[in-house]
């Protein structure tokens, strides 16, 4: 059972959109603010079109939502837990760094558990 026998042209968008949550990761690091927050909105952009491609084309199927699932997890749990650890945590330091750092675990997990 291999994957091209799971993966439809609706999952190419979703793939596009968890490619785009880690570039936003990637430029959060970096601090390349303007481009993690660019790859976040293009995230957006192919998260909505997914959806939109895979009823036009009537290609809805269980792989598909699990991948939905997880490429969200990516682009709207982990890359904005990520770009705000980076952005808000330059300059913060001691107890506070620990609390801001739980924060963003926190937000992780409740986006994880919200798409679970």
């Amino acid at each position: 059972m291999g994957i091209n026998k799971h993966l439809q042209i609706p999952d190419i968008f979703t793939l596009l959109n968890a490619s785009f949550g880690v570039l936003s990761i990637y430029f959060s690091v970096n601090r390349v603010f303007f481009l993690a927050v660019a790859s976040l909105v293009v995230a957006v952009l192919f998260d909505y079109l997914d959806g939109k491609v895979a009823r036009k084309l009537n290609k809805t199927h269980e792989f598909g939502k699990e991948l939905d699932s997880l490429s969200d997890v990516i682009s709207f749990g982990v890359a904005p837990a990520v770009f705000g650890l980076v952005y808000a945590g330059s300059g913060v330091y001691g107890i506070w760094s620990t609390v801001l750092a739980a924060s963003c675990v926190i937000f992780v997990l409740c986006g994880a558990l919200r798409l679970a």
